[in-house]
């Protein structure tokens, strides 16, 4: 074990010198500065001392600001072990260091869920005696972060004695010292109003906003006018209450950085707990149009805070905000869920969950217009390259598996820094157009009169509620969206896994919905959840399936709903030449016998992949252009070279494609281990097979990620084809991925997503060799002969439908995501 430690260590320090080495040629890298700084001071300390656990401190403050909270909390609590064994040496001087850590750590405790109330109480009380001791010797912020801490945790518990405490304190110490600021007194003295107002102590929250000075800006103005509508609210001065939150909505839109400010915290921006509570406070005394227009308000300010911030968020920064904001996503879900006769609730249920789609599923990172900039700029180039090495490198999966965090957290915050010091740079290069939410009605323009949009929606109203899912439908002459709710979590879970899976699934949601529909033919779904692995088509009603009454579109984000009716039923209008990158035929190596019943071992020959990219060879004439790699060509070695080629117009991919299931208890580096991984991320487990990839796929210690012919939707998440038009994975479940609220679809999805493609062909089960080859022939020759893509995809499923009306499971799988 110690050996292997070791070995990793080593092979960090390796890597760094290659990724970080050239770090001083780079001018404009505040992430790489920082980051490289803060892993270069952590090495170079001693191990065991005061200045390694201070350090370590500036890693787990790095992780946090960059939304790896969970990293902070781990590498926080190995500092502070640190720092104990320090005070067991009778070291004063670390003291204060020491209590101040244990009050960050006691935050992310609680942030986490990690540890147990009365333990974190402890940790409080002792951050806050000892700091208090300390205060003389300059560590008075650290004394206010510990109170602030320490009154956040107490008001959850609805401990009103030390809520009072830690205010008695805070004013006390701010007349002690005068550079403690009136912003911090504001923050503070607004977060003790609002517990006293949820707690019906109204005298004692005006008691606490009466001595508050002016306020040092408009968004902690609005905060102090939000609170006193609350009291206005709770005395039943509805006049009163409505003047001020007016003047408080206004206020709030003064910050545009407030929700960015949230990734490194463990608190919201003050909007959302103080408007929230005074939407349910309209709620409680039957107010319910004004309790609307409250959450309206709220909805609208996350749009406007986030739109600055969305070309600059990773996945990370994504998860860290979701994972705050859940609850109150939720709780307007729940509010429309119980007043769907309410006028206008329907829409807002619309904007909530498209909000939620756009911002939180993993919008596409800004890759530029085309791919000259990764040619022509040398400092993206150098950055892209560097970025992808560190993806790519056996240190960032080996690290998955080991215990050591600290080595795991370096890792991460290197890759993070390229990440972001690219995105950085290119949005501002580029000059990108912020994010903007259309609204339902700006959906309806883009729409004809027979279209329809299944906006799918999941509702929860709180972690101990079981989880349901209802649908938003919106046709071009509705005067509102309608709402439908169509069944639990629990429900749908056990009818996809039912042997009459298909006829269960016609019962809990399109029979639901039938009705409404009955007068279009172009259905739009936009699916969430488990709905994302249910292929419409294929089901049977009233005696036909879907895909013979209606024409059924796929979208990654309904916001693009104008671009494919632009398209949609206008014969030859684009004729411009595409390269068609064709890959089949693969040599798995290693042949395993019955490999179908038996892919734990590895993957079999599939020759009607060879007849498949053969007959597409054939069939696609000039102007458009084919390349195919066949037999041992069909290498990653091959694929990857195609990355930034701008002319991959479409990328075929026919062959096996995994999804494997998480086991925590492997610790081997490899992918696959009897048919499980021990890898967390969800982007390692699902995948592609290509020439060779049985030998890794057999032996679990294989770890060379860039040449193992392993394709994981994470390598094809970092090669770049922005000018793909569409990507073909005639493949088993290249739909299928790890599914997390507030993330969607962990898989190739996702990961075509982040690439830059443009439309993708998947499939959602297992599909057979040789009637997919069918389906792929017939829809390259629809599409050569001049159909637009998504109504050659649609003709070559009916064809097949037609040809094999009693087998869905020989062409249903397949969708095409637009």
């Amino acid at each position: 074990m110690v050996l292997k430690k070791w070995c990793i260590f080593l092979m960090f320090c390796v890597l760094s010198a290659l990724l970080v080495g050239q770090e001083l040629d780079v001018e404009r890298g505040h992430y790489l500065k920082k980051t490289y700084q803060v892993i270069k001071k952590l090495e170079a300390a001693e191990r065991d001392s005061t200045l390694y656990a201070v350090e370590l401190i500036k890693l787990a403050c790095l992780c946090c600001e960059n939304g790896y909270s969970v990293h902070g909390y781990l590498v926080m609590e190995r500092a502070f072990i640190y720092l104990v064994s320090e005070l067991e040496r009778e070291n004063p001087r670390i003291v204060p260091l020491a209590a101040h850590t244990l009050a960050q750590l006691a935050a992310l405790s609680d942030f986490h869920k990690t540890t147990p109330a009365e333990k974190i109480d402890m940790y409080y009380r002792y951050a806050i005696h000892t700091l208090k001791g300390f205060e003389h010797r300059g560590v008075a912020h650290q004394y206010i972060d510990a109170l602030v801490y320490g009154m956040r945790f107490y008001a959850k518990q609805g401990n009103e004695e030390m809520v009072k405490e830690c205010y008695t304190e805070m004013l006390a110490t701010r007349k002690r010292w005068e550079n403690i600021t009136d912003k911090s007194l504001f923050y503070f003295s607004n977060e003790v109003a609002a517990y006293y107002i949820q707690h019906s102590k109204i005298s004692e929250a005006e008691k606490v906003l009466s001595v508050l000075p002016s306020a040092p800006n408009r968004f902690l103005e609005a905060t102090t006018l939000n609170n006193l509508a609350n009291i206005a609210l709770c005395k039943r001065e509805y006049a009163k209450a409505a003047d001020l939150l007016d003047r408080a909505v206004s206020g709030y839109y003064y910050h545009k950085n407030a929700v960015s400010a949230m990734i490194g915290t463990t608190c919201p921006p003050t909007f959302l707990p103080e408007l929230s509570y005074t939407a349910k406070l309209y709620n409680s005394v039957g107010f319910k149009k004004e309790a609307l227009k409250i959450y309206k308000a709220l909805q609208d300010l996350l749009l406007s805070s986030l739109e600055s911030y969305i070309p600059y968020m990773l996945e990370a920064d994504r998860v860290h905000l979701w994972k705050m904001m859940a609850d109150y996503f939720n709780e307007m879900q729940t509010f429309a869920i119980k007043n769907t006769d309410l006028e206008g609730i329907a829409a807002f249920l619309y904007g909530n969950n498209r909000l939620k789609k756009n911002i939180f599923l993993s919008p596409p990172r800004p890759r530029p217009i085309d791919l000259d900039i990764f040619q022509t700029d040398p400092y993206v180039k150098d950055l892209s390259d560097k970025l992808n090495a560190y993806i790519t490198s056996e240190i960032k999966s080996r690290t998955q598996l080991t215990s050591d965090i600290v080595e795991i957290a370096k890792n991460e915050m290197l890759g993070v820094a390229y990440e972001r010091e690219m995105r950085s740079y290119m949005t501002e290069i580029q000059q990108l157009r912020l994010f903007k939410l259309k609204g339902w009605a700006d959906i309806q323009k883009m729409m004809n009169s027979n279209d329809a949009v299944l906006d799918f929606v999941e509702l929860q109203e709180s972690p101990d509620f079981p989880k349901t899912y209802g649908v938003i439908l919106l046709k071009k002459d509705s005067k509102q969206p309608e709402f439908i709710h169509l069944c639990s979590h629990k429900q749908l879970e056990h009818a996809l896994n039912h042997k009459h899976r298909d006829e269960l699934l016609v019962s809990l949601l399109w029979s639901r919905m039938s009705e409404w529909l009955c007068d279009v033919n172009t259905l739009f779904f936009s699916p969430t959840g488990l709905i994302n692995t249910i292929p419409f088509g294929g089901l049977k009603s009233d005696g036909s399936y879907l895909c013979e009454r209606f024409d059924i579109h796929y979208q990654m984000n309904i916001e693009t709903l104008d671009i494919v009716n632009s398209e949609k039923g206008k014969m030859r209008m684009d004729q411009s030449p595409k390269g068609i990158y064709l890959f089949g035929g693969a040599d798995f190596g290693l042949v395993v016998h019955e490999m179908d019943d038996v892919r734990s071992q590895g993957f079999g020959y599939l020759p009607g992949s060879k007849d498949e990219v053969n007959a597409i060879f054939q069939l696609v004439k000039a102007p458009w252009k084919t390349y195919k790699f066949m037999g041992k060509d069909a290498t990653e070695k091959n694929l990857r070279a195609l990355s930034q080629n701008p002319d991959v117009s479409v990328l075929h991919i026919s062959t096996h494609g995994f999804y494997l299931p998480f086991d925590r208890g492997i610790e081997t580096p490899g992918i696959n281990n009897n048919g499980k991984s021990g890898h967390f991320e969800p982007l390692l487990r699902t995948g592609l097979m290509l020439s060779g990839a049985n030998y890794a796929w057999k032996d679990s210690m294989n770890n060379d990620f860039q040449n193992d012919c392993i394709v994981t939707a994470m390598d094809l998440s970092n090669m770049i084809f922005s000018k793909a038009e569409l990507a073909v994975f005639s493949a088993c479940n290249t739909g299928l991925g790890g599914i997390k609220d507030g993330e969607g679809v962990a898989g190739i999805q996702k990961a075509l997503r982040l690439s830059g493609v443009r439309s993708i062909i998947l499939s959602l089960n297992d599909v057979p060799d040789k009637e997919t080859a069918e389906l792929m022939t017939g829809f390259y020759t629809y599409w050569q002969d001049g159909y637009c893509k998504s109504d050659a995809f649609i003709r070559a499923q009916r064809d097949m439908k037609d040809k094999y009306p009693d087998n869905p499971e020989k062409w249903a799988g397949f969708i095409l995501m637009e």
